[in-house]
């Protein structure tokens, strides 16, 4: 098999366990992979819901965002990818959902608390960017900019979702359930008490 079909299939598994989880719906967020030995990528068409990502809606493109194959537009937010695989080598994957819970702290414009251990462990900081129009230049720069910060592993975009990161497409889709399960966890905390702290 070779690496583009290798990449094509792991992204439709992983875009549809995500959508399994409800990290999406619609056909909101996108997700994309780097090729093994090139420079390139896979990401999903635009317009296209993660539960039916496949390959005939995948898209290749090259590290600048140019489609060099597939039938649809790639996603409005190839730019953001594209730019982080360029200036993060090590990453190997982006996935970008508008999970409801984490979402939610983006619209107030707070960084989630890190209130669980597996939250501080595996994530760290989550960052609150700015807003940015969904597709524009200015988005791209502002997560580009971002996630030069080479121990960031996820972002919140304000009025928008969460981005994050990872060697590979199950890791970065971990992280995004690991960004929606302590955004969860932190609310209901707030209900019941005051969050205690690891001190």
């Amino acid at each position: 098999m070779d690496a583009v079909r290798k990449a094509m299939l792991e992204l439709e598994m992983i875009s549809k366990r995500a959508y399994g989880r409800g990290l999406t719906s619609g056909t909101g967020g996108n997700i994309s992979c780097r090729v093994d030995g090139a420079d390139q990528a896979v990401i999903k068409g635009s317009g296209v819901s993660f539960v039916d990502t496949n390959r005939d809606n995948i898209i290749l493109v090259d590290l600048q965002g140019k489609v060099l194959q597939g039938s649809l537009q790639p996603s409005k937010e190839v730019k953001f990818h594209c730019g982080i695989y360029r200036i993060r080598p090590e990453i190997r994957a982006v996935v970008h959902t508008h999970s409801p819970a984490a979402t939610a702290f983006s619209v107030v414009g707070k960084e989630i608390p890190m209130v669980t251990a597996t939250g501080a462990k595996g994530l760290g900081r989550v960052p609150c960017l700015g807003y940015a129009p969904p597709g524009s230049d200015q988005l791209a720069e502002l997560v580009v900019n971002c996630f030069r910060d080479s121990h960031l592993k996820a972002a919140l975009l304000q009025n928008h979702g969460v981005i994050t990161v990872g060697k590979n497409l199950r890791e970065a889709l971990y992280l995004a359930e690991v960004v929606e399960d302590t955004a969860k966890i932190s609310i209901y905390a707030t209900f019941l008490g005051t969050p205690l702290t690891f001190e």
